[in-house]
């Protein structure tokens, strides 16, 4: 996991936009801790390794390890002392399996990797109730297929070694996995999906960790296929929710096909990091999610992604970008479509950099304290049937509307809060349109507000 500052934050900086004051955020590390007793635990650590092992001796409580008889593994307290890497580590089966009820702490090393539960190479796993704290992962999933965690809960991580990330809950090179009603907290990143696909995160809460609350990296083996749908998403000191491939960055069409719906993301504070952050991977759905209360908002630099019915607001910077190349957008960040959104108070709406053929139509664009929308080298795009209403109060030279440099824009068919149209360029006393070296067709505009713009 690398962190990188994205481009747009650079582009804003050269136009001389200052979009959000700097915060002067004590970003750290967790530091260790003195070691939780282990004269609570009633189990020593369990390792299985195949399906012959699933027995009594090993933590076994019930089942026959078929489909609607699975092993059971429940009612256990397992406290490390020190001297393994893993409370329950599972590794070679695939007979149904239930880990259920337990709580497990305290695996941590200067010198290991450590654990609280680990499954690797297993198929048709489940975990559920259970909770896994102080350890450097809480759950662990690496190359497994068909696992499943539910109501599940990993917290308070230790530092971990060689610049490690904590991790509350984290899957390596897996697939169908599913993750529900379950939080993750006090670690450097709530959930981590790396190079694994067909993934379902449901009905969680991550948040206080140093870095991410959930973050997906893509690969060039599979499709990534994320969905992340009803999840809270907060006070995280860098980002909330991002979703990234860092392998080619010259290629940022690497298609994704996530998911991210009925999300809400705030109180994610660092002032260079978005809340919400895709970059280098396309072709994704963006829909019923509320962002506010960040420092930025939503920032995306690849294509054929498309963004609706979402509220942005009470963003410091920018309630939403979409940065393609510098000087040559072509073939990245094209094809975008921003529809029926709420983009209120924010210092900025939207932001358009390098971009092109993008859409942006049926929303609401409303007291954004610099402008309503700003286009910066960007091509074809079409923004119509939008409100732009009261945008610019405090902006210089009442540039509030749309500001538009070295591009060329389609801005028809909008309300500008007048019946005469937009003032700046435009004959009309509504929210300003200004032209820098761009052409900006703006002629018919809305006599009226459009009565179906914004969330639906």
């Amino acid at each position: 996991m690398t962190k990188k500052t994205p481009v747009a934050v650079v582009v804003f900086l050269f136009i001389g936009l200052a979009l959000a004051p700097a915060i002067n955020a004590d970003i750290g590390i967790l530091s260790k801790r003195e070691p939780t007793s282990i004269s609570n635990g009633n189990h020593p650590p369990i390792y299985i390794d195949g399906n012959d092992e699933f027995t009594p001796e090993n933590g076994v409580t019930g089942g026959n390890g078929i489909e609607n008889d699975p092993y059971i593994i429940e009612d256990w307290v397992i406290v490390g002392d020190g001297s393994i890497s893993e409370g329950i580590f599972i590794n070679s089966t695939n007979a149904f399996f239930v880990i259920r009820n337990c709580s497990v702490s305290n695996f941590f090393s200067p010198n290991d990797f450590c654990f609280g539960i680990k499954f690797a190479n297993v198929e048709n796993g489940k975990i559920e109730n259970t909770n896994s704290f102080e350890n450097y992962i809480a759950i662990g999933v690496r190359y497994s297929t068909h696992i499943q965690i539910d109501n599940c809960s990993g917290f308070d991580g230790y530092d971990a070694p060689s610049n490690f990330l904590s991790k509350g809950i984290s899957c390596y090179y897996s697939t169908y996995i599913t993750i529900t009603s379950s939080e993750c907290y006090n670690v450097d990143i709530g959930i981590y999906i790396d190079e694994a696909s067909d993934v379902v995160i449901e009905n969680s809460e991550c948040y206080n960790t140093t870095w991410a609350g959930i973050e997906c990296e893509g690969s060039d083996w599979q499709l990534m296929r994320i969905a992340i749908k009803d999840c809270t998403v907060h006070d995280n000191e860098f980002q909330g929710i991002t979703l990234h491939y860092w392998g080619d960055i010259f290629n940022r069409m690497h298609p994704s096909y996530s998911y991210i719906s009925g999300c809400e993301i705030y109180n994610n504070v660092n002032s260079s990091y978005p809340a919400l952050n895709i970059q280098c991977i396309s072709d994704n759905i963006i829909e019923n999610c509320i962002i506010h209360d960040n420092n930025e908002g939503f920032y995306i630099d690849t294509g054929n992604n498309i963004i609706r019915n979402c509220s942005f607001f009470n963003i410091n910077g920018t309630g939403l970008t979409i940065a393609g190349g510098f000087l040559f957008p072509f073939d990245i960040a094209r094809k975008n479509k921003v529809l029926n959104c709420n983009i209120y108070n924010n210092s900025l709406g939207i932001g358009l950099i390098g971009s092109i053929n993008t859409q942006v139509e049926k929303n609401n664009i409303i007291n954004n304290s610099i402008l309503g929308m700003m286009t910066f080298n960007v091509f074809f795009t079409k923004f119509n049937y939008n409100n732009i209403v009261n945008n610019g109060y405090a902006s210089l030279n009442g540039t509030g509307g749309i500001f538009s440099w070295f591009s060329f824009v389609n801005v028809r068919n909008n309300w500008w809060n007048s019946s005469d149209g937009p003032s700046g360029v435009g004959p009309g006393n509504g929210d300003s349109l200004n032209r820098r070296f761009s052409i900006a067709l703006f002629r018919p505009w809305a006599t009226e507000p459009i009565p179906d713009a914004g969330v639906q």
